[in-house]
């Protein structure tokens, strides 16, 4: 009888212990997550902040932006708050010498550390729901709206040393600019509005000025280029392709303006233009994907193979008749270097020239499927990395424990 009571008082003071150190260690992870959640998200408004200056955002906007940057940080912020507090709540233990006292008491570490290990479960679970069903629509949101922030007013996010081509049709450098006064030095600027719509590449305008400004319409849908001490160049529109001598015009100014269409005011970029990133899917959405980018990968790649051989390497397909007829036949080996020299000073340059345009031409269209393979590929791959980062993200609460 004393040992059954001797053993349900001491079950007793160790459910009082795991619930008084369980209590603290809740505690000191509410503390440290918010601590670190603040600080990756200084981080993010300082990498943003060059974006978002001088732009006149309404207080909506401004609070979106830190909702939902906070939103999309968690992942990143719970195992940095699961290993501070941890090591707060066991640090503080041993250094109370509390840790030995109840080793001395015949409670096992792992009996100590049987309710943390619990609540990190759960919080792993949620992570990882956080993460697969949370994550994705707060990603695309928050994708939408920093592309709508950097879509409003473009005079300040013109970059210095490089084009911007925010701006539809246009393509602007920009090599030094004022802050202070908005005033833009050694602009070089191309108009494409000439091949909008299936024009030809020939119609762009090229304009260069000393120094210019960027000024919003009244209405605010549009800005007007204010170009000082500079020269346009531009073809003339009855230009004929054939002729080596296209005419064009040559314009020197001392000041000209020009009229850019742009709704300055904030809109929101329509969501669909970014739901197809990997990072607003979930698992099953990344798997889906993944087998239909992987399946048209290979057709593609199949494609070119057969293209490359029909066309590179002049290839014909034969019937089953003609390929016996072809195998019954003695082939005769012709010796091409040798025609090549009996033909005239004339025929040689020709060929040179065809087989130099067929290279050529042929070179052009390979680095072209090339790179779009490329590109197919590292979608492929970053389809992956968010399906990983889905799991990882969950296991790494429990290893930083």
């Amino acid at each position: 009888k004393d040992y059954f009571c001797s053993r349900n008082m001491f079950k007793m003071q160790l459910k009082r212990l795991h619930t008084f150190l369980l209590k603290d260690y809740l505690l000191s992870f509410l503390a440290t997550f918010f601590v670190c959640l603040f600080i990756l998200l200084m981080q993010s408004l300082w990498r943003y902040i060059d974006e978002m200056v001088g732009k006149g955002l309404d207080l909506i906007v401004m609070a979106q932006f830190f909702y939902y940057a906070a939103l999309t940080l968690v992942p990143m912020a719970l195992p940095l708050s699961i290993l501070l507090s941890s090591l707060m709540s066991f640090g503080g233990l041993g250094e109370r010498l509390e840790l030995i006292a109840m080793k001395a008491a015949g409670i096992s570490l792992f009996r100590i550390m049987k309710p943390y290990l619990v609540v990190i479960g759960f919080l792993s679970i949620g992570s990882f729901y956080f993460s697969n069903v949370v994550m994705p629509d707060v990603q695309l949101k928050w994708t939408v709206l920093l592309r709508s922030i950097r879509h409003k007013s473009p005079d300040v996010s013109i970059p210095v040393g490089s084009f911007y081509t925010g701006i539809d049709n246009y393509s602007i450098y920009v090599r030094s600019k004022n802050h202070d006064t908005r005033m833009l030095y050694d602009m070089m600027i191309y108009d494409f509005t000439g091949t909008a719509g299936g024009g030809s590449s020939d119609n762009i305008r090229i304009v260069t000025a000393d120094s210019g400004m960027l000024v919003s319409t009244a209405d605010k849908k549009g800005f007007i280029l204010k170009l000082h001490n500079g020269e346009m160049f531009e073809n003339m529109q009855e230009q004929q392709m054939s002729r080596s001598d296209n005419p064009y015009r040559r314009e020197s100014f001392a000041e000209k303006h020009i009229l850019i269409e742009f709704d300055s005011d904030f809109t929101m970029v329509d969501e669909n233009v970014m739901s197809s990133q990997a990072a607003s899917k979930n698992m099953k959405q990344i798997r889906y994907d993944i087998d239909s980018l992987s399946s048209q990968q290979d057709s593609v790649g199949l494609g070119n193979l057969s293209d490359y051989k029909a066309v590179a390497l002049n290839t014909v397909k034969l019937s089953s008749s003609d390929s016996a007829k072809f195998n019954a036949s003695v082939p005769m080996l012709v010796n091409s270097d040798s025609i090549f020299m009996v033909s005239s000073r004339s025929d040689q340059l020709e060929i040179r020239k065809t087989m130099q345009a067929k290279i050529q031409s042929q070179k052009s269209e390979l680095t072209l499927k090339g790179t779009n393979m490329f590109y197919n590929d590292r979608n492929i791959r970053k389809h992956w990395i968010q399906w990983m980062q889905k799991i990882t993200q969950s296991l790494s609460i429990i290893i930083f424990f």
